[in-house]
Order: structure tokens, then sequence, then C-alpha cells
């Protein structure tokens, strides 16, 4: 019944779209492959990069106990390198390779007790980015074959249909979402005609989310059932033939808003224990969803609407189903400032008291808000945004964060960046554990 509600809607909205067909001022013909390619300029490959130093001091920890890591004071140096290299093959092909590496010299800098987990997870890294080839095999149909990111959904800070890509959820709260998306390897097909764009994708690499290390200021050993003890290692599932994920999207763009369809079968982005609690794995959900922006004056309306099924917890044995909402606003009437407020609501179906417990800690309805303000001066070179994101149960703070900070561009090539990130506790035991990771944080980036 729920996936007949869903599909009446869909049935429904497209009805309303037909009714303003002639206001239709949709997407080119021709495909985006092409127009991306054009822009390339005569050199065949580009290199562009940026080189940033980061650096973090966190002002809210209390003294450990003999043997605990000391989290106060500074908590990060760390050296990151950016490279990628843009070729065009000819007037159809092009192809892209990124890679990033970083290293954080405050992990051999201070005298500290790390858990290894943080030193692995922390420490260094080096992983191939986006990798992929892209080509248009007819004037409306382009071909993706790689590592790459898809954007689903119209939220800027609230995820519901964004379910492609993975997320590095290593340090919460410290940077935007379009920033934590984590590429996957995909064979993506679009077909473009008039203002619609049907996108069809086969994912074949099982990929989860990063996350926090045992021990770590964000996922601190108090958190867990029992004192000292940590879970068990999380199993990324194989990237064989029955883990492939498939996700289908239709998009329209009118004259003053625009209309998407999502349908998918992905890897949930919560795990779940298996072999009677001695592994932890991530299985396969359905979803169907919708979303929509209506621009008003000077105003964004933004809408989103999503079904789920086969979600597995860790204190019932039943898969659940949810449905989940989001509606917002984006004001840019006032000369260089613009603010949003996004509210979703998030109900699971057929729900247990049980599942209020950990390691699940979910209610049956969960509400979260975003509200973002963001100003820009001196030309466009500098940017003031404020975020704050708070979870809410019935009329209770679950936790949340609240962050500023001041982006500007020095010249062409060197771009700083300051602020400080304020954790709010609440009811829920894995945010409030975050509630003294307050920090300052600056880092300064060489883009060329």
């Amino acid at each position: 019944m729920r996936w007949l509600f869903l599909a009446l809607l869909t049935t429904n909205t497209l009805t309303y779209a037909n009714e303003f067909e002639d206001d239709l001022d949709g997407f080119e013909k021709e495909s985006i492959a092409i127009i991306e390619i054009q822009q390339i300029k005569e050199e065949p490959n580009q290199l562009k990069g940026s080189l940033k130093l980061s650096s973090s001091y966190n002002y809210a920890h209390n003294a450990p106990s003999i043997g605990q890591t000391d989290f106060r004071g500074f908590s990060r140096l760390k050296t990151t390198l950016d490279l990628s290299i843009d070729s065009k093959i000819n007037d159809r092909w092009k192809s892209r390779i990124e890679v990033q590496t970083f290293y954080d010299a405050i992990y051999s800098l201070r005298d500290n007790t790390y858990t290894d987990d943080m030193i692995d997870t922390y420490k260094s890294e080096f992983e191939i980015q986006e990798a992929y080839i892209l080509g248009s095999i007819a004037d409306n149909i382009d071909i993706k074959i790689g590592r790459q990111i898809v954007v689903w959904g119209k939220s800027d800070n609230i995820r519901l249909n964004d379910v492609i890509n993975p997320l590095d959820n290593r340090e919460l709260g410290m940077v935007d979402i379009e920033d934590l998306r984590l590429p996957v390897f995909m064979s993506k097909l679009d077909y473009y005609s008039g203002v619609w764009n049907i996108s069809a994708m086969i994912i074949h690499e099982a990929r989860v989310q990063k996350e926090a290390a045992n021990g770590s200021d964000y996922l601190p050993t108090q958190i867990f059932l029992k004192p000292n003890s940590i879970f068990p290692e999380d199993t990324t599932p194989d990237s064989t033939f029955k883990n492939t994920q498939y996700a289908l999207s239709l998009n329209g763009r009118f004259t003053g808003w625009d209309l998407s369809i999502y349908g998918a079968k992905v890897l949930d982005s919560k795990w779940h224990f298996e072999n009677n609690r001695k592994s932890r794995t991530y299985g396969l959900i359905k979803m169907l969803g919708v979303a929509s922006n209506i621009a008003v004056g000077n105003f964004l309306f933004t809408s989103e609407l999503v079904y789920m099924q086969d979600s597995k917890f860790n204190t019932t044995t039943d898969e659940k189903e949810r449905l989940d909402f989001l509606l917002g606003a984006e004001y840019s009437g006032i000369t260089d400032l613009t603010a949003s407020l996004e509210l979703s609501q998030r109900h699971i179906f057929d729900y247990e008291t049980s599942m209020v417990n950990p390691p699940d800690s979910v209610y049956q309805d969960e509400r979260q808000t975003a509200l973002r303000v963001s100003y820009s001066f001196n030309h466009e070179k500098g940017m003031f945004t404020y975020l704050n994101t708070l979870f809410y149960s019935n009329s209770n703070i679950n936790g949340g964060f609240q962050r500023v900070w001041l982006n500007y561009d020095l010249n062409d090539n060197i771009e700083l960046n300051v602020g400080l990130v304020d954790y709010i506790g609440g009811d829920k035991i894995v945010l409030d554990a975050l509630s003294n990771n307050d920090r300052f944080f600056a880092d300064i980036s060489y883009n060329f």
C-alpha cells in the first residue's frame, strides 16, 4: 500500500506538471558531455590541483583520565594534496582522474595515547577520487563509466533522496555535505529530450561510509554498551553481482520550477550486526522519492519525499520501512545576503520501543532542522556563513551543532578559511558524547 501511495503521488505530480507545458523552458537537447568537452581548452591534458594546510584547536575538552587520549589543544596539523587531470580524447569524449593524499603531522608531534584505529584513520591516506571516462554516443545520449559522484535531491543541508554516494563521516559537523560524498564506480547513461532527462545507473562498487575511529573524540568509548568495549570491525560488502546496485531518475526543468523522481536499490547508509554480533555490514534497501524546487520572487521553495524499504536494525529482527519528507525555503532578496531554513521529518513504520536503545538509538519520529545564513562582501572575495543543525524527537533536542566560518580569497590562487564549531548535546547518546568537541579551525589553500 505504501508503494501505491508513492506511485499515486508521482502520477499526480506529473499531471500537475503537464498542466503547465506552455511555461516549459528546460534542458538543451545537446548532451552535457559535449558541453563539458567544449569547455576544455585546446590543451589535450589539463592538470589542476590544490595544496592545503589545515589546523584545529579543541578548547572545551576536560582533562583525560590516566591512560586516556588527551583531546585538548591542537588536534590537527594536516597537509592535503589534490591533483586532477582532465583529458580531451576527441570532440565527443573526455576523461578525468583525481587523486588525494594527506598527512597529519599532529600524530607524530604530540606525545599522546592515540589508539591504533585513530592513527590508521586520521594520520595519512592516499585515495583515487573521481576517475571516469565521459562521452556522447548520440547528440542526446551520454555515457559515463568510472568512479563518480551523483547528487540526488534538492536540499543543500539534509540528506533524504541523496542515497547514491556514501559519506566521509570521520569528523561530523566539520564539512558541508557537498565535500563529504565519496565517489563510487558505476556505469551511467543519460538521455535528454526537451525539458526532460532520464538517468540510469548500474553501481558496481559496494562502497560504504568512512566512519570515525574507535576511541577518537568523534567516537568516544563512553557511547559503547559496555565499558572498554569496541564494535567489531566494519565489513564492507563484496563488490559482487549479488551486491550490484541500481538507480533511475527522471528530471524535468521548467520556467520557475523543476521536478525530479528517483528510484533505486542501494546500500543502506547505516550498518547492522551479523554473525552473532561478531561483524558489522551494510544491507541493500529500496527507495522511491520525489523532489522539487519552486522559485517565487526572491524565494526558492524546496520539497522532498522519500519512501524506503528493507532497512535493518540491531535491536529488532524485523526489517523496517520509513517515510521521510522535507520542506525548505531560501530568501535572497537582500543584496549579498542569502538565508535558508529546512525542516525534515523521518517516520519509521511498525516501530518497536527497543529500537531507542543503543546501538540503534532511533526514534519512531525524528525531526531535523538546518538554518544557514551567508553574506558575501568585497566583490564576493569573502563569504561569511553560519550553519545550525539540530535533531529532535517529540519536544526534546537530541543533539546537533552550529558552525560559523569565513572564507576569503587572498588572491587568484590563495584561499583562507577560518571558523569554529560548537557541538550541542542532547538525548541521543552518540550526539551528546560530542558535546565537548568544540574547536577553532583554520585552513589555507594554494590552488593551481
